[in-house]
């Protein structure tokens, strides 16, 4: 009897540590994902303070407009981003908004219920120009 409780205890461990296991044993799977692009205008001049966000996190565009959003996601690979211009004027007018929609390509690093790194580069895009400038709420029309 022992012998056979000694056979079952070591399948047992041998097969929870199993780095390779698709079963989730601690918890929900989960896997980290990394996009790069840069965000123009219609002229492709890059746009500096465009925020862009996916899955709770968010990152702004630098002067160069080039962005690098990092998180942690479930197990879905197809991810929507927004990019909002947020810094108004500064960035030489206000830039409709957009939303995209990428499709991560698996990168490395997959074992038990953590599925790896995924990512996408040159997710780039263009924003349209709402308005030059802010209006002035606080001056009457005349």
């Amino acid at each position: 009897m022992r012998k056979i409780l000694y056979v079952i205890l070591s399948f047992v461990v041998a097969v929870s540590c199993n780095k390779d296991s698709e079963q989730d044993w601690g918890g929900m799977e989960y896997m980290e994902f990394e996009i790069t692009g840069k965000v123009v205008d219609g002229d492709a001049a890059p746009i500096k303070g465009v925020l862009v966000s996916t899955m709770g996190v968010s990152v702004q565009t630098g002067a160069d407009g080039k962005y690098k959003l990092r998180g942690q996601g479930g197990s879905q690979t197809s991810m929507t981003l927004s990019f909002v211009d947020v810094d108004g004027i500064e960035n030489g007018g206000l830039h409709y908004a957009v939303t995209k929609t990428v499709q991560l390509d698996y990168i490395e690093g997959k074992h038990g219920p953590f599925l790896g790194l995924y990512g996408k580069s040159g997710v780039d895009v263009t924003l349209s120009m709402g308005l030059p400038t802010v209006p002035d709420f606080d001056t009457p029309v005349q």
